[in-house]
């Protein structure tokens, strides 16, 4: 597929439809069981609702056949993974999937009931595809076996990487226009104190914690933030920095490098669930590879020698 994205958002961009007519057409069968074609055309309109992918779709009739191609692609895999789950007894409860849920919500920083409208789902929507994910987690530690990171991997990612193990204590006073940020700042330079003008000036929810931020990862803000903090001096401001809709000024209070040992366990985490994310991968390509599969013709077909089965187009190519 061509997008990586969190954990919570892959399962809800590649398995929105999960129900059909018995008498829908199939896009592919596997082992016998269906994927049909409105499951395929309904993550299909998802995409269209994407701002991005949306105005591709419009423009390249090509890129339709690709993303149905893809989109089939990752539903058949679902449907083997579903099945090896069942035969290994491999189950999700709904208190998982909750706190999957609220774990997504909480690293957007946003509620739940945010995160549903965001993504324009039900709570039983979520709920189904959070099972799915859990489900897949599950059955990736029934069927991988521990994975072990050296010291020299952890080690090298730190020194590599510096950057994202920076945080800052930050400050921020935002108005709406570039007037005003000049205001501002002569008031701040002229001794002003940086919270009361926050407090009295400042447009977003911080003006009433006199503008702190507290201590962020300098890799969470914006790129022009990232670039104007981590130049500044510590105790200074930053020049205006102009938004979309906003100008935003920012104080930098205190910066610091997490230390080696701080942080060695977390790089570990991510390589060692990187590394069981392959495996898996290619422990679900081999049984894919094994099953009997059907495509569509006007799908296309399943190229069954790539390293990954992928399904290529067949001509004549889909309509637009």
């Amino acid at each position: 597929m061509t997008r990586r994205l969190p954990v919570f958002l892959l399962v809800l961009s590649t398995l929105l439809a999960t129900s059909c007519s018995s008498l829908s057409v199939a896009a592919a069968t596997v082992n016998g069981q269906k994927v049909s074609e409105a499951e395929v055309e309904s993550e299909l309109d998802t995409l269209r609702s994407d701002p991005v992918f949306g105005e591709a779709l419009k423009r390249d009739p090509d890129t339709r056949g690709q993303r149905r191609r893809e989109i089939l692609q990752e539903l058949i895999y679902q449907k083997v993974a579903e099945e090896q789950a069942r035969r290994l007894h491999v189950r999700a409860t709904q208190g998982q999937a909750d706190r999957l849920i609220a774990s997504t919500a909480r690293s957007r920083g946003v509620t739940v009931a945010k995160l549903l409208d965001s993504e324009k789902l039900t709570m039983a929507d979520a709920r189904r595809l959070a099972t799915r994910g859990v489900r897949r987690f599950a059955l990736a530690d029934r069927v991988i076996a521990g994975v072990k990171v050296p010291d020299s991997a952890v080690r090298q990612v730190y020194k590599g990487q510096q950057q994202r193990f920076v945080e800052v204590h930050l400050e921020r006073i935002t108005v709406k226009t570039q007037e005003q940020a000049k205001s501002v700042m002569q008031d701040l330079n002229g001794g002003a104190s940086f919270s009361r003008i926050a407090r009295e000036r400042s447009t977003d929810s911080l003006a009433r914690k006199g503008g702190d931020m507290g201590t962020v990862p300098l890799t969470s803000l914006d790129l022009q933030v990232q670039n104007a903090v981590s130049t500044a001096v510590v105790g200074s401001l930053t020049d205006p920095l102009q938004g979309a809709d906003v100008v935003e000024i920012y104080r930098i209070v205190s910066r610091h490098t997490r230390s080696y040992d701080e942080v060695a366990g977390e790089i570990r985490r991510a390589l060692s669930e990187n590394d069981r994310d392959q495996r898996y991968q290619i422990w679900l390509a081999e049984r894919v590879r094994a099953a009997r599969i059907i495509v569509n013709p006007k799908y296309g077909r399943l190229d069954k020698q790539q390293a990954q089965p992928t399904v290529v187009p067949v001509a004549p190519e889909l309509p637009s």
